[in-house]
């Protein structure tokens, strides 16, 4: 829902706003705005981009069962965005993403597929 917050269409000055908002709903110890202050950070969406701190938030999120943010720290291993990559600990975390019947699996599996061709 706050993924929205971070749109393109979002003007950049909303955006800022979003980040804070979610900033603060993390600070509550608020899981899924852990994940959404994760993407901001990773696409720089009213914050300076850095991904180490998306990773660093996705975990976190993951940690508390968020399947949003385990597909994102599969995506990061996988890709080797934020963290060194590594496949081994991107099938862990995809394995764990497919326990939960998350509905973005078809899309998470297509990137798998394509990044482990190239490999």
């Amino acid at each position: 829902e706050m993924i929205k917050g971070y749109s393109e269409l979002v003007n950049p000055i909303q955006q800022k706003r979003n980040f804070e908002e979610q900033a603060k709903a993390k600070q509550r110890g608020d899981a899924e705005a852990m994940d959404s202050v994760g993407y901001a950070y990773e696409y720089g969406k009213g914050v300076d981009k850095d991904e180490n701190l998306a990773f660093r938030f996705y975990m976190e999120a993951a940690q508390k069962d968020v399947p949003n943010a385990m597909r994102n720290v599969a995506e990061c291993y996988l890709m080797g965005t934020g963290v060194e990559k590594d496949i081994e600990e991107a099938k862990k975390w995809y394995k764990k993403v497919e326990e939960t019947n998350y509905n973005g699996m078809d899309e998470l599996k297509k990137i798998f597929e394509k990044e482990l061709k190239g490999q």
